[in-house]
């Protein structure tokens, strides 16, 4: 990509984040058969979003539990939103069946953003000389 080029000549966190971005490629078309120089950079938004909400073309408040779970989950790194309505009132929890809250947790769901504005900004953040 030629918006990545200039990471070669910047300072230490853009370098990283070149070297980083290879891997990280290289690894979503060995597993996903997602190939070329391509790939979502999932983790950043939130971060990106607290600096820059402007370029978030689409942001919805949706009730939803977040649950973290350890590495070794199968579920480590993954997003789910499960839209069912389980309980006419309160909050089910899966595993006990038991109504565990009056109300649902609302989260800001990250839909739709302005790639390249935040192509821009993320690499000028990173002290990177390239342009989209």
């Amino acid at each position: 990509n030629a918006a990545l080029e200039g990471l070669g000549a910047a300072g230490p966190a853009a370098q990283l984040f070149g070297a980083a971005w290879k891997a990280y490629t290289a690894n979503y078309c060995r597993v996903l058969k997602f190939c070329g120089d391509h790939g979502a950079l999932h983790d950043v938004h939130p971060i990106a979003y607290m600096i820059w909400p402007d370029i978030y073309t689409k942001v919805e408040r949706m009730p939803l539990d977040i649950v973290v779970s350890n590495f070794e989950n199968a579920a480590n790194g993954h997003s789910l939103l499960d839209r069912r309505n389980l309980a006419k009132t309160g909050v089910v929890d899966d595993r006990t069946g038991e109504i565990t809250a009056e109300t649902r947790p609302m989260a800001t769901v990250l839909l739709d953003v302005d790639a390249d504005a935040f192509i821009e900004r993320f690499l000028a953040a990173m002290g990177a000389n390239a342009t989209v």
